[in-house]
């Protein structure tokens, strides 16, 4: 069985690190790109990164043998078109990375792959935790 608080807080450490990624390249004058930071937006943030690690995990739990550091990179890729390029800015959230530079392009790329990366480990640690616990240990 999942371990869903601590899955979730390894979902929420990911959001995390996704908006520390832009934080800091705004911070270091590496980017323009400013989605906006706001307590509102920071917990908007945290509830769009459960919905997409758990969506995730319910895809990862259904396959075997999967690195799932590797899988979450890919899909980190997947939620940078779906979310930064076509979702947020059809819905006016912010503007499209690619309509601000490439700096901005490649900051938000390197979020959503971070994101991606320890969603996928925290999504293969409670794969294999729950593997464990439907094949108890022959003694």
């Amino acid at each position: 069985m999942i371990n869903y608080a601590t899955t979730s807080l390894w979902f929420i450490a990911a959001s995390l690190l996704q908006a520390a990624v832009v934080w800091t390249a705004l911070w270091m004058g590496l980017t323009t790109f400013n989605p906006g930071f706001t307590v509102t937006g920071l917990i908007g943030h945290l509830v769009v990164g459960q919905v997409a690690g758990y969506l995730l995990y319910s895809f990862l739990s259904g396959r075997a043998r999967i690195a799932g550091v590797m899988y979450g990179t890919v899909y980190g890729i997947f939620l940078w078109v779906a979310i930064a390029l076509l979702i947020a800015p059809g819905l006016g959230l912010f503007t499209s990375p690619l309509a601000v530079g490439v700096n901005a392009t490649l900051t938000t790329l390197t979020a959503f792959l971070v994101y991606g990366a320890v969603a996928g480990y925290a999504c293969q640690q409670a794969v294999e935790d729950s593997r464990q616990v439907e094949r108890p240990q022959a003694e």
